[in-house]
């Protein structure tokens, strides 16, 4: 299953998120396949299989859904909206926000497609660019880059003038807040991307 989560068309769901499911259909089609055969404890057995199966991936999913305050899948959302919204109104003459990674590439680019946030600066991929064919060219003036902390990415590849703009933190999550680096810079060539080097294999 594809993950289609990315801001274009406003996903939020993960493909491989629905792998609790899984296991509850597996027994589903098993006890289509078989059918009512054997001893009546063991049809009462197959029969319960199937039900307990998916009611218990039901509830995973419901708990991942309704509890976004716990670490894990469940926070993974927590604090874009007032870290988009920080990055819409930063100080400053950027005319438009570049990502640098695929996760806030994905998050940044939802969140601003909201109404109240869509037609201010525009969210643009630099790393991974393959992934979003339908991006076209890089929007004009200088950007405001965005780089999570520990990435190892330097913005000078792809953009001149670069100019240190402090750092913000999406600090409603559970757990340890997530602290990015921000950059201002021109983009130095429209086909430039910053995706991280491949590891040398050993």
């Amino acid at each position: 299953i594809n993950n289609v989560q990315n801001g274009k068309d406003g996903f939020r769901i993960q493909g491989n998120w629905t792998a609790p499911v899984f296991p509850g259909l597996v027994l589903l089609g098993a006890v289509i396949a078989e059918g009512l055969q054997g001893p009546s404890k063991l049809e009462r057995a197959r029969w319960l299989a199937a039900p307990v199966g998916i009611a218990l991936s039901v509830v995973v999913l419901v708990l991942m859904a309704v509890s976004p305050r716990i670490p894990g899948l469940g926070g993974l959302s927590e604090g874009w909206s007032p870290l988009a919204g920080a990055l819409i109104h930063h100080p400053g003459e950027p005319a438009w926000i570049a990502t640098t990674d695929y996760n806030s590439q994905s998050e940044l680019a939802y969140e601003t497609s909201r109404p109240h946030l869509s037609d201010s600066r525009p969210v643009y991929a630099m790393a991974e660019r393959a992934r979003y064919p339908w991006q076209g060219s890089p929007p004009q003036g200088r950007a405001l880059i965005v780089v999570a902390e520990g990435k190892d990415i330097d913005p000078a590849r792809c953009f001149s003038d670069v100019k240190d703009a402090g750092t913000i933190s999406r600090a409603a999550k559970p757990g340890k807040k997530s602290t990015f680096h921000l950059y201002t810079g021109a983009l130095k060539d429209p086909a430039c991307d910053l995706s991280p080097a491949p590891l040398a294999r050993p």
